[in-house]
């Protein structure tokens, strides 16, 4: 009889059964042995719990790292779009004279910068601003205290923060005087109004390391490290236990991590988004396993009387009521193995405890992963609405330069200066002080002035009518919403037409909506679906629907030879982001 014959001969159906039996054999085997099986699970439990717990204690870390980070970007990029600011840097750049410095004035903006920011400040040491002469003026430090007596041109930090143009850039140490408590974000501050982005100095804020004390609560073993290991220099950020004062790095990372675990270390490492460093955890295994030896001990007490125990406890459970619990349990366990957190506290040994609070933790977890998503949603239908609205700005810009050329060469100086007045009221009304919202009544005398220049360029073969309600010039809508639109009347539509053309803007209030149409009595489109993919015609929809709903909605009419109808329907209560 073989082994398997012999097995299937003593299969017992019945679940208790099989417990019993598989309980008392399991009894019999030597006192050794199961303290032996008993320290090598525990010891590996134990390090994979710790190895777990690790990476997904410090995955935490690098985010709360990153939102901290976040909060010093914003505050760099707040500082820049300052336009005093702006101004005497600019200012001060144009002097070499070294006696003239950035004065009170700009320490009082940066002061008062600061004071309106709502983001946590508590981790930054100063914030310095310098032209580029060098010359400084911070907050939180004295200008004095800076470079410790070298040439900026010649620290490593300056190229990297050139090469940079003009991203946030972080430093792992001090580039001002190289204090050890404090690392630097450095930004190469460029003229974001300069075409040409002319350079105005730098903007250095200094971060107290205990920044990553905020990140990394809670830690039970071992120490918490940050390296940057994103030069071909591998310098440590952040070693408050002096972990690595004695480690000497080749230059690879990985390789130094494997000889630490080599002799006798346990390391576990995540990468930050922001910076490229590596946040670390490094124990010694003797020191994390020093339970788990006293665990080998008290099993070898308790092995002798397991036998009887289980036997016992297995006459008090059935295997039908068991085996569904364990089942949930079982599935439970798997979902938060891909869940940030665990099940419930190491404590409680009741499975209907454990089921309860499990459901309770993962509907709060679903609850917030949503509203994750829809601020994320939002942030990135905003992001594109802008994205949309900043590429229709030059165009118009060109076509009007056009025109202003031309009529320079075949015209005198008296048309020349009523073109340049349409085209600086223009520009005003495009720029709006950055606003993306303009009231009607604006956006209609920007078509008045395109169309002023357009009648000096063709002779007054256009006229223009303006048919908007009264009750309508006070409404606020996106800027460049129509005028586009009649550029693309003229060009396509009244430009190739011979003799005199009409362009009619009407606007009206109706029940659910504001109807706007512009039309033209031009050559009309013979191919209405090609038209449709145009850009201008897609960047007016598209802004439309990103910023008043679905519901916004722009048609378009034609008949060749007899004109163009293009309607747009704005809801009267804008729609909310969903």
């Amino acid at each position: 009889m073989n082994a398997r014959a012999f097995l299937k001969r003593i299969h017992f159906k019945k679940m208790r059964t099989r417990l019993l039996t598989a309980f008392i054999v399991l009894s019999i085997a030597p006192i050794s042995v199961l303290g032996i099986i008993s320290y090598g699970l525990s010891k590996n439990a134990l390090l994979n719990n710790h190895i777990q717990s690790n990476e997904q204690h410090l995955s935490t870390a690098s985010s709360t790292a990153d939102l901290l980070f976040q909060n010093i970007i914003n505050l760099e990029r707040r500082i820049l779009s300052n336009d005093g600011l702006r101004r005497e840097l600019i200012e001060s750049g144009l002097t070499d004279n070294q006696t003239i410095t950035l004065g009170t004035q700009t320490y009082l903006r940066l002061r008062n910068i600061l004071s309106d920011i709502l983001i946590d400040q508590q981790y930054m040491d100063s914030v310095c601003i310098m032209d580029i002469h060098f010359r400084t003026i911070c907050y939180g430090r004295s200008p004095g205290e800076t470079f410790y007596g070298q040439n900026p041109l010649e620290l490593n930090w300056y190229q990297e923060a050139v090469d940079a143009r003009g991203y946030e850039l972080f430093l792992n140490h001090d580039v001002l005087s190289n204090r050890q408590d404090v690392f630097s974000s450095v930004k190469f501050l460029l003229d974001p109004e300069d075409f040409s982005l002319e350079p105005l100095g730098f903007l250095i804020v200094n971060v107290k390391k205990t920044l990553f004390e905020g990140a990394i609560n809670n830690q039970e073993y071992g120490g918490f490290l940050v390296i940057d290991s994103t030069s071909e220099e591998i310098q440590t950020v952040y070693d408050p236990n002096d972990h690595l004062s004695d480690i000497e790095f080749d230059g690879d990372l990985t390789k130094t991590f494997n000889d630490l675990r080599n002799d006798g270390y346990i390391m576990t490492s995540y990468q930050n988004r922001t910076t490229g460093w590596t946040f670390a955890q490094i124990i010694e295994e003797s020191d994390l396993l020093r339970e788990s030896n006293q665990i080998g001990l008290i099993t070898i007490a308790i092995a002798s009387s397991l036998s009887l125990t289980v036997f016992l406890i297995s006459l008090l459970y059935s295997s039908r009521f068991i085996q569904p619990i364990q089942q949930i349990r079982h599935r439970i366990n798997e979902w938060t193995k891909q869940s940030s957190s665990e099940i419930v506290e190491k404590e409680s040994n009741d499975d209907f405890e454990i089921i309860g609070k499990s459901f309770d933790r993962i509907t709060t977890e679903n609850e917030q992963l949503n509203e994750q998503l829809i601020h994320s949603q939002l942030k990135e239908r905003e992001s594109e609405l802008r994205a949309l609205q900043s590429q229709i700005k030059p165009h118009f810009l060109y076509n009007t330069l056009d025109s202003i050329y031309w009529m320079a060469v075949l015209e005198n100086h008296d048309k020349i200066a009523k073109i340049s007045v349409a085209l600086s009221e223009s520009f005003r009304l495009v720029l709006n002080n950055g606003r993306d919202l303009i009231p009607l009544k604006q956006e209609l005398d920007h078509i008045k002035h395109y169309m002023t220049i357009q009648n000096l360029r063709f002779d007054d073969r256009f006229t223009y009518i303006d048919d908007v309600d009264d009750e309508l010039r006070e409404l606020e809508i996106l800027k460049l919403t129509l005028q586009p639109l009649v550029e693309n009347a003229i060009y396509h539509g009244l430009e190739p037409k011979q003799g005199p053309g009409l362009i009619t803007v009407k606007g009206r209030k109706l029940p659910t909506h504001i109807e706007l149409i512009i039309e033209d009595n031009g050559v009309g489109i013979a191919n209405l679906a090609e038209t449709e993919k145009g850009y201008g015609l897609i960047n007016v929809r598209e802004r439309l629907q990103l910023f008043y709903g679905k519901n916004a909605s722009l048609t378009i009419t034609s008949e060749v030879n007899q004109g163009t109808k293009i309607t747009i329907n704005i809801p009267n209560e804008k729609e909310s982001h969903k």
